[in-house]
């Protein structure tokens, strides 16, 4: 019996040390997933965000979106302006893991790059027709 106990608690302890060495593994490839799946979140964000902006502005809409929880609206407009900027919201789904970060994001892009299109409008212009940035802006310029 006590030639038996070292090879008993030697046995134990290496059980005990790779069980802690998954452990860790398994952690780091769960952060690792984490930082991964946030990184791509932001990114469609992004696109989402500065692309939706694009369309809105060519189509003639000035927004700008304020972000509320799903529970607490829709996606609509408030009735409030800020200069030339419509107020809308914009949801994000409570309790879904990145859901309020991701909105976050594409709301900051968005709000962003409406402004910029707004104060500098040329660029993003170019091929659109009747556009009434560019109609109120030939009427000064005459």
């Amino acid at each position: 019996m006590k030639r038996l106990l070292p090879g008993l608690v030697l046995g134990l302890l290496l059980l005990f040390a790779t069980n802690v060495v998954t452990a860790v593994l398994l952690i780091k490839a769960y952060t690792w997933d984490q930082m991964l799946l946030r990184t791509e979140l932001q990114t469609q964000a992004t696109m989402s965000g500065a692309m939706w902006a694009l369309n809105d502005f060519r189509a003639g809409y000035f927004r700008q979106l304020r972000l509320v929880s799903s529970a607490a609206g829709a996606i609509e407009d408030t009735g409030q302006q800020d200069g030339p900027f419509e107020i809308w919201t914009w949801t994000y789904a409570e309790g879904m893991p990145g859901s309020r970060e991701a909105a976050e994001h594409f709301v900051a892009i968005y709000n962003g790059k409406m402004r910029r299109m707004y104060d500098n409008p040329g660029p993003f212009l170019e091929g659109v027709a009747n556009h009434p940035l560019q109609l109120t802006r030939d009427i000064r310029d005459q």
